[in-house]
């Protein structure tokens, strides 16, 4: 083959092994790998700004988070880390009780809210780790109030992602913007690079983010 592209959830030792040992130019897109030429996202800050921005808007909020596995660094560590140092530059702590997992399914997402809600009535915010996820929690919100996210006494549900479909359904919901397909043509424009010029040192790029509808 001319070159590779992996977008990549989780990178292992052995992808490792084979990313810096291969002669085939290769790119990784949505991780950042050290060594290796890489499109990735700021998910650290843009959670951090996240949960300041949520503060802002809920000085004495109860705050929550549903992430997912934390071997991956981006969407897994990445957001919770980022979520947790911006609660806390504002004085709060992220409590244990009030961190759940799930996995990248709107199944995942309610029973993680579901058990969040039951557990604790007076969370102001669930932040969920991607929009799939969220669309979950948003159900369970709903059943458990019969009310929308973010009436008056109902906590509101954000995500990550800005997922398209669920813009569509749901009018949109407070969510992060990752430029995913500028992301892509980057990762592509990279690779071709890489294959004109086979010895150049690995290129790495951080793209930006947006927040919507959070403010």
């Amino acid at each position: 083959m001319d070159g590779i592209i992996l977008v990549a959830t989780v990178i292992t030792l052995k992808h490792r092994q084979f990313l810096t040992g291969t002669a085939t130019p290769a790119v990784v897109v949505g991780q950042h790998v050290d060594g290796v030429s890489c499109v990735y996202h700021d998910d650290v800050g843009a959670a951090a700004e996240l949960a300041r921005t949520l503060v802002e808007r809920f000085p004495n909020g109860r705050f929550a988070f549903i992430g997912v596995r934390q071997d991956d660094r981006a969407a897994g560590a990445g957001r919770l880390q980022g979520f947790m140092g911006g609660l806390a530059s504002r004085g709060i702590a992220l409590e244990a009780s009030c961190v759940a997992r799930s996995d990248f399914t709107v199944e995942g997402g309610h029973e993680a809210a579901r058990k969040l809600i039951e557990a604790d009535d007076s969370i102001t915010v669930i932040a969920c780790a991607t929009d799939t996820i969220a669309a979950g929690a948003i159900e369970a919100v709903q059943e458990r109030y019969g009310k929308r996210p973010g009436e008056e006494g109902v906590p509101l549900v954000t995500g990550f992602g800005d997922n398209l479909l669920l813009r569509a359904v749901t009018g949109g919901i407070p969510t992060v913007h990752f430029a995913y397909r500028t992301s892509g043509e980057r990762g592509a424009e990279t690779l071709l690079d890489l294959m004109r010029s086979p010895d150049a040192v690995p290129m790495q790029t951080l793209l930006g983010y947006r927040l919507v509808g959070v403010g």
